[in-house]
């Protein structure tokens, strides 16, 4: 016969933090997920000579994927590195314009 345990009992302080925890990861692995989808989205479908003409808007773009990947790292989210660096290497000039390397 199977013995069902008593869960212990915790605080409401205690099952708020749990609560709070929880709600917080999930945020998380949504924001993982999309920026892992964005990235995918965007390097998935643009050729070289597309990426080129993106113009100061793909400087923005990346500077805030990158953001974003620095923030999920530090809290401890894992990521594929394969899923925040781009395939291809690529510099800004001082004008905000990509150029593929």
């Amino acid at each position: 016969m199977l013995t069902i345990l008593p869960t212990a009992t915790v605080s409401p302080a205690e099952a708020s933090l749990r609560e709070s925890e929880r709600i917080s990861n999930n945020a998380l692995m949504l924001l993982r997920d999309a920026t892992v989808f964005s990235f995918r989205s965007f390097w998935g479908s643009n050729t070289d000579a597309q990426l080129l003409v993106l113009g100061t808007n793909a400087v923005v773009m990346f500077q805030k994927h990158q953001a974003t990947v620095v923030y999920l790292l530090a809290m401890g989210v894992d990521m594929d590195p394969a899923d925040y660096t781009p395939p291809l290497p690529y510099h800004a000039d001082s004008d905000g314009r990509i150029f593929l390397d």
